[in-house]
């Protein structure tokens, strides 16, 4: 299964809607679907997400068409911890 399938059934409907409104499925989402379809041949990015109320960190590169994925990497350890910060207006 490619990384495209894998999130194909997970991408949002609402290009509207500002990232602090979206609940982490759909932020999540969102950053992949960026990520496959904006982010520069070769940048990187770190992606974060929840697991079990701890955050973790996965650097992703993005080497001509592919991307490439990093070993996930605990980064904070608290319940009440968020993945991002966005501004109000980013969408």
């Amino acid at each position: 299964m490619s990384f495209k399938q894998a999130f194909f059934q997970c991408g949002i409907t609402g290009f509207d809607k500002r990232l602090k409104d979206l609940n982490e499925e759909e932020e999540f989402s969102a950053l992949i679907n960026w990520a496959l379809n904006k982010l520069q041949y070769f940048h990187s990015m770190d992606l974060r997400y929840r697991v079990n109320g701890s955050i973790y960190q996965t650097p992703s590169h993005k080497n001509g068409r592919e991307i490439r994925v990093g070993k996930p990497r605990l980064k904070i350890h608290h319940p009440g911890a968020i993945t991002y910060d966005w501004d109000e207006e980013t969408k």
